[in-house]
Parts: structure tokens; sequence; C-alpha cells
């Protein structure tokens, strides 16, 4: 992050035209936990405080992250119309997979190039197969207009005109996360911990409004529920579902 202002979606060169999903600020909070605990155990009988050194070095390139995938100069950031009051149209802001990059990519050049013929040259196509790679879900039908048509090709992914959910509820649970780690290096009160404790407060409102589930339903009894009308559990969109759970034990939406 230091480098490139964010996570490559891996170690060789051309891999820093992308992305990862956005999961490094949790895992910093897995490590800082662990090793709060581990300082507690040891130094419980001298009353000292807790160590947060770690989280000091941390923050700043947790926080680049962030803006990374909040600048409009990258365009993962999308502008969604809502319903308003009285009858006005009003937008909320959430986020996308993405990619500036419309060549084949070098680890599978000849498919790539095999697909983009069979959009008639639309070379579009790579961008939509790159921003696919980003998410982790490369690939699936969820990343087609319309996943139930069965036209399983790569040449129908439309992956940046999705509004994904699990993407969404990631970043909820950073701004969240990140809210929570400024308070513990400074106070609850710091500016930047208000900020990002803002910014979940928006994002959830708009997940709501966009994703149209309700942000209190029990996301296990949900997904059971939905189990028993589709006549069993498994396949693609449990595992997106499954996301929200993680982080505020609610199910929003199983599609985009």
């Amino acid at each position: 992050v230091e480098t490139f202002g964010f996570v490559p979606n891996g170690g060789r060169v051309y891999y820093t035209t992308r992305t990862q999903p956005p999961l490094l600020t949790k895992m910093v909070e897995a490590v800082y936990h662990a090793d709060s605990k581990a300082k507690e155990e040891g130094e419980e009988r001298e009353g000292k405080k807790k160590d947060t050194t770690f989280l000091s070095k941390s923050l700043p390139i947790l926080d680049a992250e962030y803006e990374f995938w909040m600048s409009t100069k990258n365009k993962r950031v999308v502008s969604v119309p809502v319903p308003g009051n009285n009858g006005r149209e009003e937008t909320v802001r959430l986020n996308r997979y993405f990619s500036e990059d419309t060549t084949p990519r070098p680890e599978s050049y000849r498919e790539d190039i095999e697909t983009i013929e069979k959009k008639g040259g639309d070379r579009n196509v790579a961008r939509e197969i790159r921003a696919a790679a980003e998410s982790g879900w490369d690939f699936s039908s969820r990343w087609m207009k319309d996943g139930k048509s069965k036209n399983y090709s790569m040449s129908a992914l439309a992956t940046t005109q999705i509004v994904p959910i699990d993407l969404n509820a990631f970043l909820y649970s950073m701004e969240r996360t990140l809210s929570f780690l400024h308070a513990e290096v400074s106070t609850s009160s710091a500016p930047k911990a208000l900020y990002y404790r803002e910014q979940a407060s928006k994002r959830k409102s708009a997940i709501y409004r966009v994703m149209a589930f309700p942000l209190d339903s029990d996301c296990k009894d949900d997904k059971k529920e939905k189990e028993k009308e589709e006549g069993g559990g498994g396949g693609e969109d449990e595992g997106v579902a499954a996301a929200p759970c993680e982080f505020d034990d609610v199910i929003l939406s199983t599609g985009e």
C-alpha cells in the first residue's frame, strides 16, 4: 500500500493495475487484538496501558487504502439513484470493482484475445474481465447482466455495471473498524474516529436503500428460509449473502 496506494491483486508487475478486496484493515485489527490479548495476559498485574505502537504505524497505510477505494479518479465509487422525499430522485454513493486497463490479462492472454474476438473486437470486455478478477469471484455468472440466461460466456461479463453487496459490506466493516482503531490510539471523539463512524452510517443507509433488504433481519434464520424455498442450500448466492453476516449479523441481499 505504501508503494502503490492499494493492495495489488498479486505479486507480479502486471497485477498492479488491479486490487484485492478491502480486507487488510480487518487483518490488522485481528493482529492488534491478538497482540493486545497476549500482552494483557503477561502484564495484567502490572497495570500497563494498551500498546498501540503497531496501530500507530499501520493506520496511515489503512487510511491510504480507504482513500484509494473512495477516490473518484479510481472510478470505484458510483452514484446510485434512489427514490427520495416528495418523489424527488436522490443518489447515494456505493462501490464497485473496476479497471482502467482494456488489454488482455498477461496471465490469460490467449483466452482474453479469444473473448475479445467473440465480442466483435470490443476491448472493453477486457475491463470487465479484469474487474471480475479483482473480486476474487473469477469467474462467476453473478458478474453477468443476466445470470439466469445461462449464457455463461466470458464475453457476457458486466462487472463494472454491478454494485456488489459483499464489496460494500467489506467497506462498511472497514469504516467501522477504522473508527474503532483510530479511537484506540486517540479517543472515540477523535476527528478520524468520528469521520469513519459517519461514513459507515451513510453506507449502511445506502445499502438498505439500494439493496432493499431490512438491516435487522436475522442472517441465519433468513438463510434457512431461503434454502427451504429453493429446495436446498449452497451455490453462489449463499456465499454472497454470507459476507454481510460476518460483519453485522444481517443478510442484506443475495444479488445486486
